[in-house]
């Protein structure tokens, strides 16, 4: 994982610095394309998914196993970031309150980059309710 990689404060420091220039390339490419939140704008998802797996707890199981990049990764951690992916994409297209809101009044490229944040709080909030209640272990 990045981790392994990059200090945790290098991530965050990354995914703050990042998004001004998401903000901006959303912003110019509606423009460009003459249409808000076109589906060709993937930065918005991406920089919200980021933000997801920087959050997401580590760690959940004792054992491991090799991931894809041949780092152990304890197999618990594999079923959340597929699990917080499926609930991300399912409050993105379904848009439930706070997120369907934002996508409605917020407009730019603020606009496109708000509802795909709010998507993946509501993911981060059902997720940390599934670990309270031990569903996710």
């Amino acid at each position: 994982m990045l981790e392994q990689l990059f200090s945790q404060a290098s991530l965050w420091l990354f995914l703050l610095f990042s998004f001004p220039v998401a903000v901006w390339a959303c912003s110019r490419t509606s423009k460009a394309l003459g249409t808000e939140d076109h589906s060709g704008i993937v930065i918005d998802e991406i920089w919200a998914f980021w933000l997801v797996l920087l959050v997401l707890p580590r760690n959940l199981a004792t054992d491991s196993v090799l991931g894809p990049s041949g780092l152990a990764v304890p197999p618990n951690d594999w079923l959340l970031m597929g699990l917080a992916f499926l609930l991300f994409r399912l409050f993105d297209i379904l848009k439930p309150p706070p997120v369907g809101w934002l996508d409605r009044k917020l407009k730019g490229g603020l606009g496109v980059m708000a509802d795909d944040i709010a998507a993946a709080g509501l993911t981060l909030l059902v997720l940390a309710v599934f670990i309270r209640l031990g569903v996710l272990v």
